[in-house]
């Protein structure tokens, strides 16, 4: 009947209780050892009960799997392992993780996390508002992914940040196509439609760019010698052009004696100024061609007198023949008439980024 048991205790409700009848002053508690519920269809259990207080801190439900809870001799705490390496230690074929759960009972609105990890990741989870995953690790990341020093700084890529934020490696913002309803001084994004960096001063958003000062060129005028730039808001430069045009037209001269082109004898040929002079996307030459020219062609230069480039006309009378910014490099260019091998009167266009 004992088999190995020194105590046997057989009854349908059993308790062993601990009744302290000690005097004011020392600890008196009474505790109680419960084995199962005393009414029909109750719990299985064993438990430690707090006799004078009528509560039950610890209770052990049948069924519970083996090193459920497992205390071993280094002090360590297991849950479902029997070999704890750590102060805590929890095992789990699928997702062993820890459960924060905070109610109602201080005056609080409820709320509960999860922190939990798998062979996909690691997490924190949001469990009260659609198990949202709002931090993720992933098995294998490289060590200091993220550091956060005591200073606040911090580290993506390096455990030695310097700034508020300090990335070790590239950045990517993925591009928006609506602007931010509600920014403030300092909010920045990546504009999907025009595909730039823009920040918020406070007042309006501006592109993020090298070397400026967010102010366009809006025009620039070439009268005689005098190119002038107009700049938003008003303001304008202007930057004579006299000296290196004179060396220009003085070389170009040389070059023509050189070269032994002709001049165009037939008078009632023209060629009028590219306009815009200077350009950046397109400028557009007028010419008028008598309709006895047997061959016709604009002809451009650069500052050395190569040809860059040279465009046959087959129409006569008045035209116009449109250059776009493709076609020519940022430069100084001489332009001219080529009829019947006779060469019309030289200009000046100017092309700039």
């Amino acid at each position: 009947m004992f088999g190995f048991n020194t105590i046997l205790l057989k009854e349908n409700n059993l308790r062993i209780k601990f009744d302290d009848t000690s005097l004011s002053g020392f600890p008196d508690n009474d505790w109680t050892l419960v084995a199962n519920e005393t009414s029909s269809g109750g719990a299985n259990y064993f438990a430690i009960e707090d006799a004078t207080a009528v509560v039950m801190p610890f209770k052990l439900m049948a069924g519970a799997p083996a090193n459920a809870l497992y205390i071993g001799s280094n002090g360590s705490v297991g849950f479902n392992t029997a070999t704890p390496v750590l102060a805590l230690h929890t095992k789990k074929g699928d997702t062993p993780g820890l459960r924060l759960e905070q109610d109602t009972t201080s005056g609080w609105t409820a709320q509960s996390w999860d922190i939990a990890g798998n062979e996909s990741n690691f997490f924190v989870r949001d469990v009260t508002n659609g198990s949202l995953l709002p931090f993720r690790i992933q098995p294998g990341s490289p060590s200091s992914s993220i550091s956060i020093k005591a200073d606040g700084n911090v580290g993506i890529g390096t455990w030695s940040p310097t700034e508020k934020l300090d990335v070790n490696g590239s950045m990517k913002l993925t591009a928006i196509l609506t602007t931010p309803a509600t920014p403030s001084e300092g909010s920045m994004y990546m504009d999907g439609n025009d595909h730039l960096l823009k920040y918020y001063n406070g007042t309006q958003w501006n592109t993020v760019s090298t070397d400026t000062d967010e102010q366009d060129l809006v025009a620039a005028t070439l009268t005689g010698t005098t190119l002038q730039i107009d700049i938003e808001n008003g303001a304008s430069v202007s930057v004579d052009l006299y000296p290196l045009l004179a060396d220009l037209e003085a070389r170009v001269a040389a070059l023509e004696a050189t070269i032994g082109i002709k001049e165009n004898s037939k008078s009632t040929a023209a060629i009028s100024q590219n306009s815009p002079n200077p350009f950046v996307n397109s400028t557009t030459i007028p010419y008028f061609i008598p309709s006895d020219v047997q061959t016709a062609s604009l002809t451009v230069y650069d500052v050395n007198g190569a040809l860059i480039k040279e465009y046959p006309i087959n129409n006569r009378g008045t035209g116009n023949l449109v250059i776009g910014k493709s076609e020519l490099a940022a430069g100084s260019y001489f332009y001219a008439l080529i009829l019947d091998g006779a060469k019309s009167e030289s200009k000046i266009m100017i092309r700039i980024d």
